[in-house]
């Protein structure tokens, strides 16, 4: 799994713009999808440290941020 893409993908749920936070949402999406099939056992740290990524953009003080995570949550729920 390339961590550079899911870093990538974090920072641009962050950004100001809302297509670069839905492309980022939809990232996010197929990475986990991936790394379902990839990872194994290891797929539990990955969610955990996915969701408290989330968590933290969800919870912020920044707007942009607060819609990223809640971009990211519909994405991966397929709202």
């Amino acid at each position: 799994m390339d961590g550079g893409s899911y870093h990538q993908a974090l920072v641009a749920l962050r950004s100001s713009k809302e297509n670069e936070r839905v492309e980022a949402a939809y990232q996010i999406r197929q990475l986990v999808l991936r790394a379902g099939r990839e990872l194994g056992v290891e797929m539990q740290r990955f969610e955990e440290n996915l969701y408290a990524e989330l968590f933290g953009l969800v919870h912020s003080r920044v707007i942009e941020e607060k819609l990223g995570g809640v971009a990211a949550i519909e994405a991966l729920i397929g709202a």
